[in-house]
């Protein structure tokens, strides 16, 4: 995970926190992650491949290696997804709980990312 650009920027101690709680999920090209207007359970980052972002029905850009999305429904309960998620090809994401991301991302320590 080191190697992402996501995790490049967290103290150590949030990347060691975000190793002991994460899963993977494959996807196959064009499985969907979530739909549109889903309650959000999961925080993602993506470890290889691109997943798709469908807005409206409409393809609206795509979400490469290390990058991490799906915070938005996150912060409130039975926050909603704001856009489809497909993979373009196959995929491997990280997922993070709700209660841990809250955990891990929102608390003072990972707000010093120097």
């Amino acid at each position: 995970m080191s190697e992402l650009e996501y995790f490049q920027q967290l103290p150590d101690h949030v990347q060691k926190d975000v190793a002991r709680c994460v899963t993977m999920r494959a996807l196959k090209k064009k499985e969907l992650l979530f739909k549109e207007n889903d309650i959000g359970d999961q925080f993602y980052i993506v470890m290889d491949g691109t997943l798709g972002i469908i807005a409206g029905g409409q393809h609206v850009g795509s979400i490469d290696k290390g990058v991490g999305f799906g915070e938005v429904a996150l912060m409130t309960a039975g926050g909603r997804r704001t856009g489809t998620i497909q993979a373009m090809d196959v995929a491997t994401v990280l997922c993070v709980s709700r209660a841990d991301y809250k955990a891990i991302f929102l608390s003072k320590e990972a707000h010093v990312m120097q």
